[in-house]
């Protein structure tokens, strides 16, 4: 059953497990206070909690370049967010339609051919969302589950900020080797001045059987009012240090009616 169709946004640590919480002991988690108040500070800047609980879905257009094997390939993208967990980018190039999507456990990519491939639920856990931030920041502070903590400072495109890490408990006897609270750990970096996010931190997992990790970063800017919530417009998506693909925005809407099967191949 999925939580997030039948209660609120703020189901956090509900709807990111994988294997069923019991009456087990878990690890106490971390509240650190500077964190928390970086954090609630940065939903005022966005446009205030109650103005960002109030998202159930959103609809974003504009343009996407992929950097391909040293290829710049430009096309039109569409991107979809249904809540917490469930995510999809559409792109039209000279190939054809590529799209990829998240359900919260796993994803696909489709590729213009019509083939497709399977994202592990170890890849995918952390993209819903991707493109809007808010909301995985406002349900992690209202759920005092979850560990919420201060882990440094780093610059983006020449500004300051400090780096928030978020990561779920979870019942010792449901996560004994902590490999699920490890794959949905994420970390915010909020700019010390604006308390806007400028990025995101999270990990690629090799899907060779040695789940080996590479830093996967989600670089946002140009940021602008659009219903009261304030929207990143140019997003810069990174893996181990390498360009993937950017984009441009110039529609976002909120709160259209997106279905559950929008996200489904």
């Amino acid at each position: 059953m999925r939580i997030l169709r039948l209660g609120p946004l703020f189901a956090f640590s509900a709807l990111l497990f994988v294997v069923p919480i019991q009456a087990q002991q878990s690890p106490t988690p971390t509240r650190d206070p500077q964190a928390l108040s970086m954090l609630q500070q940065c939903l005022t800047a966005a446009g205030g909690t109650q103005a960002i609980s109030a998202i159930q879905d959103f609809t974003e257009t504009g343009s996407i370049t992929y950097f391909w094997a040293d290829q710049q390939v430009n096309g039109s993208v569409t991107i979809r967010g249904l809540g917490l967990f469930d995510f999809r980018l559409d792109t039209n190039l000279p190939q054809g339609t590529r799209s990829w999507l998240v359900n919260g456990l796993q994803g696909t990519v489709k590729n213009a051919n019509g083939s497709t491939k399977p994202i592990s639920y170890a890849d995918a856990v952390n993209q819903g969302g991707l493109t809007l931030p808010y909301l995985a920041i406002a349900a992690a502070l209202n759920d005092s589950s979850v560990s919420i903590s201060t882990v440094g400072t780093t610059t983006v495109k020449g500004r300051t900020g400090m780096i928030i890490q978020i990561r779920p408990t979870f019942a010792t006897g449901d996560d004994p080797g902590g490999e699920v609270a490890k794959f949905n750990t994420k970390n915010y970096v909020i700019d010390s001045q604006t308390f806007l996010v400028l990025e995101t931190q999270d990990t690629f997992w090799s899907e060779d059987g040695r789940m080996l990790p590479t830093k996967h970063e989600v670089i946002f800017s140009n940021f602008k009012a659009l219903n009261g919530i304030s929207v990143p417009l140019s997003i810069v998506d990174t893996v181990g240090g390498q360009q993937t693909y950017s984009l441009e925005l110039s529609v976002v809407t909120f709160n259209s009616g997106l279905a559950a099967d929008v996200f489904q191949f």
